[in-house]
């Protein structure tokens, strides 16, 4: 007389063979697990029937649920975890960045981006940049924020001067806070323009990791304003002989 064991066994190798279907079934449930098997492979189980009418009494009941129990595992670990377990959906998903308190340029782009007083939309734009940078660069995203924007930001602007019935474009110097808004406001400009499906602090990563990269067109601007105030240069000393008289 064979074992409840090895009928066991058999029964689950026959309905693996037969229907894969029913045999992840039979894994992911263990105790019906000689009725799964007789279902797809009757001529097979036929035996178990017979095992079971021979024996009566409650011995032969903790028998038959310690031979499913040790059938259930004889099944490798690897075949009875679901999808849920797998490695990708175990990974934690990528959570915002906090905006840390301490970064003047941080905060200066923050409040140039806020519209209508909406602080804690713009807050969640710059989360979202910063997200991304960090994604893409693996590098502190504040870090390379100050470091795109201070490379974007003019050193001078090119006012109008009026001397003698003209327009005279005279160059002055920025102060950082100008500086930095100059070039905040050039980085919005080009990465907000026009509509597109991605998020707005995606495209304001992407402006800033192409500022970092060289490829960004606001650094076109700030070559052409310095190119114009180195041409127009001599003006400055005759607007500070101007404002001397």
């Amino acid at each position: 007389m064979r074992s409840p064991l090895l009928l066991a066994r058999a029964a689950a190798a026959v309905a693996a063979a037969a229907t894969p279907a029913a045999a992840t079934a039979a894994r992911m449930r263990p105790a019906p697990l000689l009725a799964a098997a007789r279902c797809v492979a009757p001529a097979a189980c036929q035996l178990l029937p017979r095992r079971r009418a021979l024996s009566s009494g409650p011995e032969s009941a903790k028998t038959q649920a310690q031979a499913q129990a040790q059938a259930f595992a004889s099944f490798p670990p690897a075949e009875l975890e679901s999808d849920a377990a797998s490695p990708a959906a175990s990974q934690p998903p990528a959570s915002a960045v906090p905006i840390r308190r301490g970064s003047a340029v941080l905060d200066q782009f923050v409040n140039n981006i806020m519209e209508d007083g909406k602080k804690s939309v713009a807050r969640k734009i710059m989360s979202d940049a910063l997200l991304h940078i960090q994604m893409a660069v693996r590098q502190d995203p504040v870090a390379y924020l100050e470091a795109a924007i201070d490379k974007v930001s003019p050193y001078v602007k090119v006012m109008s001067v009026k001397r003698a019935g003209r327009n005279i474009p005279t160059p002055r110097p920025l102060k950082d806070r100008q500086r930095f808004r100059t070039g905040i406001l050039w980085t919005c400009e080009v990465a907000l323009k026009g509509k597109s499906p991605v998020p707005a602090g995606e495209r304001i990563g992407r402006e800033l990791i192409a500022i970092m990269e060289g490829k960004s067109p606001a650094l076109a601007k700030r070559e052409q304003v310095h190119k114009l105030a180195l041409a127009n240069r001599s003006n400055v000393v005759m607007a500070d002989r101007k404002l001397k008289r």
